[in-house]
């Protein structure tokens, strides 16, 4: 049975940064984010750290 996780931001940009890590967790976990976590993801991509 795989475990399943839910990442806030903070966790989410660590393992992006690093895609290794991402496929190795992917492939212990299940992943899940909200709603709130993928619009700040999405807004730091789109308008950039400091703003």
């Amino acid at each position: 049975m795989v475990e399943e996780v839910l990442l806030d931001t903070d966790a989410l940009i660590e393992l992006h940064r690093d895609e290794g890590r991402l496929r190795a967790a992917h492939l212990i976990y299940d992943i899940y984010i909200s709603v709130v976590t993928l619009y700040e993801y999405l807004f730091g991509l789109v308008y950039g750290e400091g703003t």
